[in-house]
């Protein structure tokens, strides 16, 4: 056999050794990233839906808000009338004191009212800290699984260049050994023939 041929051969080995080494990485390293992507989607989405969920939480406290504060109003308005009507009852002394209980009951119920008020935005302020606190936790996740599809892409070219440089050591091993191997049978050919 010719050294062209043997080398040629070797050199083919090698090549169809790096091919299947890399063909047997490459679905290691995509299953594992298209696995991580799922994960951090499937999280993304959890703490989307959390968001959400508080965001619908917050416009209900802002409707109750302003529910509140209009019945606040309107009690404030029948405050007012109440007044001109104590101002009118005044001059009747047997409707004073009814009308001073129903002003008092009136005016306990713009106190819890306003008590109510103050609830709801305590509780509105604490809903809207958590959402901000949520949207940042989703930001850190996102540049989490930004990071760590970097590092998946970075150990793949490190494995594949180790396979490659693994399969080229032995493919120059085994060059080495069968070209020994020819050059010993050629020399001794060529002694043979002297």
């Amino acid at each position: 056999m010719a050294p062209e041929l043997i080398v040629g051969l070797s050199l083919a080995c090698v090549a169809v050794g790096a091919l299947i080494a890399w063909l047997a990485m490459r679905p290691l390293a995509t299953r594992t990233r298209a696995e991580e992507q799922v994960k951090a989607a499937a999280a993304i989405a959890v703490l989307e839906e959390r968001l959400a969920a508080r965001d619908r939480e917050i416009a209900g406290m802002r409707t109750g808000i302003e529910s509140a504060e209009a019945e606040r109003q309107g009690l404030t308005e029948r405050l007012a009338t109440e007044a001109e009507r104590r101002a009118k009852a005044e001059s009747t002394a047997a409707r004073v004191g009814d009308l001073e209980r129903e002003l008092d009951e009136r005016q306990a119920r713009l106190e819890a009212a306003h008590g109510e008020v103050a609830r709801v935005q305590t509780a509105l302020a604490e809903l809207q800290a958590r959402g901000e606190e949520e949207r940042k936790a989703v930001a850190e996740q996102r540049v989490l699984l930004d990071e760590a599809r970097a590092r998946l892409a970075d150990a793949f070219k490190a494995l594949s260049a180790d396979a490659l440089q693994a399969n080229n050591q032995q493919f120059l091993a085994l060059a080495r050994t069968a070209l020994g191997t020819f050059q010993a049978e050629a020399r001794g050919d060529l002694e043979s023939r002297q």
